[in-house]
């Protein structure tokens, strides 16, 4: 374990190392880190400070944040190298502050061995994923430059030969759709995460879903949003973002996390910041009961408006 130990504070003094001498953000940022330090004592940064100084950030001092929204302006380019250097990607932006990424060789086979060791934990999963034909599968959001959608576009575009063997489904279609993709495809292994659409989707047409799908892209829109958010630990868990005036944008909470609280107690943080305690929300059919539980109360009939069902409610503190 000593040894181990000494291994992960070498390659950390190595990374700050270099991320000081080839990124001017990190020069600034680590400027007083003294030279023996450990994780803790290093100045905490967040995607949206990062994306404001993105051209400083890179170590790679030949890239811009432009030529990267240029290259990720065309779809086809989804997994596909710029340069021929790095696979560009993003996170969702589900919190409001989508981070652009470039992933270099060495970042892809970390992440590849990382997948792997987490598939294969015991020799007997490998065993039994070849005997069950060695066929994988990824369920992610397919629409943008997302890390799953890329990587798995990267494998296919290396390897055409391989798509009998892996393939990608979208997590924005409803699960009768999934489900059909997967039986045909027959995958011995299955990918992907949890996600709100898990329960949103079975309850939009095709015409909602894309809808819904652009909503998620849309910066402008995000950008006139404010965000509050559950963690536990560094990962989000759940998240409310209201627009004006006092109207719910969004409120989902990872489905490993439902029944403990996180919803009701993020809502009541966002009542906090509130002197007119009067909400509404454009509720899917699966949240209205989550709605009701929090003391909200249907305002008019079940609506469908470019494809996506909703009833409208509200919340009435000043009446609670």
């Amino acid at each position: 374990m000593e040894h181990r130990a000494e291994i992960h504070n070498q390659r950390l003094r190595e990374l700050v190392s270099y991320s000081r001498q080839n990124s001017p953000y990190y020069a600034k940022l680590y400027a007083d880190v003294p030279e023996q330090f450990t994780l803790s004592d290093l100045p905490a940064t967040n995607k949206r400070q990062l994306m404001d100084h993105w051209d400083d950030w890179v170590t790679d001092r030949t890239v811009t944040l432009q030529q990267m929204n240029d290259f990720m302006h065309d779809k086809d380019n989804i997994g596909r190298k710029w340069q021929g250097k790095y696979m560009v990607a993003t996170t969702s932006g589900s919190t409001g502050n989508p981070l652009v990424m470039l992933c270099d060789k060495t970042v892809n086979n970390v992440m590849a061995a990382v997948s792997a060791s987490r598939s294969y934990a015991r020799k007997k999963d490998m065993s039994a994923f070849i005997r069950k034909g060695g066929k994988s599968m990824g369920v992610y959001a397919d629409s943008g430059f997302y890390l799953g959608n890329s990587t798995i576009r990267s494998k296919l575009l290396m390897m055409p030969w391989k798509k009998r063997q892996f393939g990608l489904s979208s997590a924005l279609w409803p699960t009768e759709k999934i489900v059909e993709q997967l039986n045909r495809f027959q995958p011995a292994m299955l990918g992907g995460y949890p996600s709100n659409l898990e329960f949103e989707a079975p309850e939009y047409s095709q015409e909602g879903i894309d809808h819904f799908r652009t909503s998620l892209e849309d910066q402008e829109r995000i950008r006139k949003l404010t965000f509050y958010g559950s963690f536990d630990g560094d990962k989000l868990v759940g998240t409310l973002c209201m627009g004006a005036p006092q109207h719910i944008g969004g409120f989902f909470v990872d489905a490993a996390y439902h029944r403990r609280g996180i919803g009701r107690r993020l809502f009541q943080a966002m009542r906090q910041d509130y002197a007119r305690q009067v909400f509404t929300v454009n509720s899917s059919p699966y949240a209205e009961e989550v709605y009701r539980h929090l003391g909200f109360t249907q305002t008019d009939r079940e609506q469908t408006v470019d494809g996506l069902r909703f009833t409208p409610m509200q919340y009435d503190g000043e009446r609670i």
